[in-house]
């Protein structure tokens, strides 16, 4: 009697609580608590969500998964032709075909009155043209004879995309059911599961969702419990069904990305288009035409989409959003803004963890710092108030001094933080960017270690000219002044590579050192050696620091780099900035194809080309946007202009928001003069 005279919200309440626990994988309690901490994080303006680009052919890689599936057409619906364009040109690079994307014109109210249409119901003369125009790329691609279609939005953004890799823990009937340990989810896979099942149409974007951090629950922890399982796909319940059942994923919205099938287009066209599948297409509606919506509901596209009359739509969503909107402004609903932005951040953050224990909190430690590389007072404070948030910093280690570096049983004891610099070659001294590119790396990252790995360079009080070799380790400048002076530290390759797939190949020094780029190997491997054993972060020495290392990447990540040799552009993972977790799986990879395919004479053999080829293959690391580390873009016609030409106005603009350092390529700037006015002669007399 006494539970019949609960609160039915309370029972409600209580019985969504039930069948979380028992269909969840996870633990309901740490994703609140995580939940919590990001919408703090949000409120307080302490969070970043990190730029990403879609890597080259990332729509293609998932199909090779799934050889049998017949790719969608691509359908993007704009008001503009150009923005259509734009995202036509950025499809293509991932890998979709030209001829499977068609753009359709969006639909104005303006349009709508000359026609004479109405579509009953409440809403904005916006909202109205909005659902029109996705109801025109529906039967835009029914009349086609498309079996399947991806329908976007022209403000739809691909940033997503370059994530679709990045794994998450699978439970025990997860990896049963997709054969792994952990995975990512793509576009195909998504597909793939749908057609093991009648399906209509399945959400790929989530863009407004309810603010109440519990009702955020409802909708976030069915989706992580989902992937746990294994699962691509959670069920889009119409509205009205109970919430413990399946989430209140009905109150999560976003028309910018979705994919429907035939069925679902007849199903749509059949309840809200005059005429239903067989009527006349958009360019032939009869003036006075009417749109069968309810008169007494809201039409805009979000209810049309998922929800028919009669909820009879098999309606779905991705178990993590595939894409998202790029525009801060809704001209329809300028008042969502705010919720799309902070939708946007914890569904990431929540469903795409950037560390394999998924308890990072897409937070930074430093505010934007200015290019001096000294933070304001608000960046020092924002700083402080993160280290309360997160617990301290953790600190470089103590023993910093050169008994410290020596060699030890095992290897040689380093800091946990750590950014190395590896010095093959036979000078004595570092040119003027490598010693730039060391101190940057230092003032802008002050809680680092920085560590030049040299047996070449003489102490700076040691005539260079000397043959004696000063022993164990010293500070680099000896007037530094701030904190963890950097500092060279000897090291033997044999004991660097020992335990690892580069011990038995250094041995074979008759492979190694035959006619070749001997010097530019070798560093390659002492890099992956290096982050294997000690983890943390590598630079080459024409790296320029400009900003700190955001967290967000400490833990398996490397930049994007575009070349422009010609036509078409071609874009590598560079190896010149590595940052790995110790043993990280991608570093143990690498090493091992390193040897397998060792081509001394071949250069970007052993580096881009291998960082590209196991990232591939992988997916075991992060590929940050080319804007991060490498903004000038090598072969680019204004490459050279950075260096041997007076800053013009404008320059600067080559540095994003994002920008972490700066590669200098100095393979090929180091032969040219610089002009005392050029920008990066300026940008070096700033930082260093």
């Amino acid at each position: 009697m006494k539970l019949l005279a609960m609160p039915l919200i309370s029972m409600l309440f209580l019985a969504t609580a039930v069948e979380f626990a028992r269909a969840s994988s996870a633990n309901l309690t740490v994703v609140a608590e995580r939940l919590k901490k990001h919408a703090a994080l949000y409120r307080a303006h302490k969070h970043v969500i990190p730029a990403v680009e879609p890597p080259v052919d990332m729509y293609l890689q998932g199909f090779a998964r799934h050889p049998g599936l017949v790719k969608p057409h691509w359908y993007i619906g704009s008001l503009q032709a150009t923005q259509g364009e734009a995202l036509k040109a950025s499809l293509m690079t991932a890998g979709v075909p030209a001829e499977n994307i068609t753009w359709v014109e969006g639909v104005t109210p303006a349009a709508i009155e000359r026609g004479n249409w109405s579509m009953p119901g409440k809403g904005t003369s916006s909202e109205r043209g909005c659902t029109m125009a996705h109801l025109r790329m529906i039967k835009t691609a029914y009349d086609a004879g498309h079996a399947t279609a991806v329908m976007l939005e022209g403000d739809a953004s691909l940033r997503l995309m370059g994530l679709w890799g990045r794994p998450v823990a699978l439970g025990e009937k997860g990896q049963t059911k997709r054969g792994v340990q952990s995975a990512g989810i793509h576009l195909a896979d998504v597909y793939s599961e749908l057609e093991k099942s009648p399906w209509d149409i399945c959400q790929l974007c989530l863009l407004t969702m309810p603010q109440k951090n519990r009702d955020l629950l409802e909708i976030v922890q069915p989706m992580l419990s989902a992937m746990a399982k294994g699962d691509t796909i959670v069920y889009r319940n119409p509205r009205g069904t109970p919430v413990g059942t399946h989430g209140r994923h009905s109150q999560a919205y976003g028309t910018a990305a979705y994919i429907v099938s035939r069925a679902g287009m007849a199903r749509i066209l059949n309840s809200y288009w005059p005429g239903g599948e067989h009527g006349p297409a958009y360019s032939a509606l009869p003036r006075g035409a009417r749109f069968t919506t309810h008169e007494k509901k809201i039409f805009s596209a979000d209810f049309i989409l998922y929800d028919t009359p009669g909820g009879k739509l098999k309606a779905f969503l991705s178990a993590r959003p595939l894409f998202d909107a790029t525009t801060k402004h809704s001209d329809i609903h300028p008042e969502h803004s705010p919720f799309h932005a902070k939708s946007n951040f914890l569904l990431e953050s929540m469903l795409y963890p950037l560390l394999p224990d998924s308890s990072t909190t897409y937070a930074i430690e430093h505010g934007p710092i200015a290019i001096m590389g000294r933070p304001t007072s608000r960046n020092v404070q924002l700083a402080r108030t993160n280290r309360t948030l997160h617990g301290p910093l953790r600190a470089p280690s103590a023993s910093l001094s050169e008994p410290a570096f020596g060699r030890q049983q095992g290897g040689y004891n380093l800091p946990t933080r750590q950014i190395f610099f590896a010095h093959t070659s036979k000078e004595k001294v570092l040119t003027r960017v490598g010693s730039c590119a060391v101190s940057s790396a230092a003032k802008v990252n002050p809680d680092w270690q920085v560590t030049v790995f040299s047996n070449e360079l003489t102490h700076p009080e040691q005539n260079p000219k000397t043959r004696q070799q000063s022993a164990g380790s010293f500070a680099l400048f000896p007037s530094w002044s701030g904190p963890n002076p950097p500092r060279v530290v000897r090291f033997e390759y044999e004991r660097i590579f020992r335990g690892t797939p580069f011990e038995s190949w250094y041995e074979q020094k008759r492979v190694w050192s035959k006619h070749g780029f001997t010097i530019q190997n070798l560093s390659n491997a002492l890099r992956l050696a290096l982050l294997y054993k000690f983890g943390g972060a590598y630079f080459d020495l024409d790296i320029i620091s400009v900003k700190p290392l955001p967290p967000s990447i400490w833990k398996r990540s490397a930049g994007l780099e575009r070349e422009v040799p010609g036509s078409p552009e071609m874009m590598r993972l560079n190896g010149a900035v590595i940052l790995m977790d110790k043993q990280a799986p991608f570093l143990k990879e690498a090493m091992k194809d390193y040897v397998r395919n060792f081509k001394n004479w071949l250069w970007g053999n052993q580096g881009p080309d291998l960082m590209t080829r196991v990232w591939n293959r992988t997916h075991l690391i992060d590929a940050m946007p080319v804007p991060m580390f490498y903004p000038i873009v090598w072969g680019s016609p204004t490459m050279m202009s950075y260096f041997n030409q007076p800053e013009w106005d404008g320059a600067k603009e080559v540095l994003s928001e994002i920008t972490v350092a700066i590669h200098l390529w100095n393979r090929k700037t180091s032969k040219k003069r610089w002009h005392n006015e050029s920008f990066m002669t300026h940008v070096l007399q700033r930082v260093c």
